[in-house]
């Protein structure tokens, strides 16, 4: 039995959508190398630097 997407009702639809998008994040999250994430880095020599504003 071929599976007809554009058949689908779009309740169904998203909610296969949505199941797949967090499918992917839990599996992209323990496969990836748990130093691939954004962390803060010591910017290199010559490089602009965001200062923090005084507090009121």
């Amino acid at each position: 039995m071929k599976l007809d997407v554009t058949k689908l009702p779009l309740g169904e639809a998203l909610i296969g959508f949505v199941f797949a998008a967090v499918a992917v994040t839990f599996v992209l999250a323990f496969t990836l190398p748990s130093d691939a994430g954004i962390e803060d880095l010591e910017p290199e020599d010559g490089e602009a630097v965001a200062e923090e504003t005084p507090a009121d």
